[in-house]
């Protein structure tokens, strides 16, 4: 099970385990979404797996960009987190 939402140009997917992890967390959605379309805008990464961090608000999300869709893999409750070989780090 997925979730999308288009938001302008963008599309936003949750898969059933990011969206598990966000409840868990207490990460508010609309922060999420702020923070993921942030990213988007700022950072011309296409075709690979970023790690976002939020450090205002105390987290990050991995996920991957192909075009203007964007799935969220997971969402973590802290910053500085271990990233993968090949996944690019964005602050917001």
């Amino acid at each position: 099970m997925t979730l999308s939402k288009q938001y302008g140009k963008y599309i936003v997917t949750l898969t059933r385990h990011s969206l598990k992890r966000i409840l868990e967390r207490n990460i508010p959605g609309n922060r999420i979404i702020h923070t993921i379309l942030t990213a988007a805008e700022q950072n011309k990464v296409d075709n690979s797996e970023i790690l976002i961090e939020n450090k205002e608000e105390g987290f990050s999300l991995i996920a991957k960009i192909k075009n203007h869709e964007i799935t969220i893999i997971t969402a973590l409750n802290k910053v500085n987190c271990y990233m993968k070989e090949n996944t690019a780090r964005i602050a917001v």
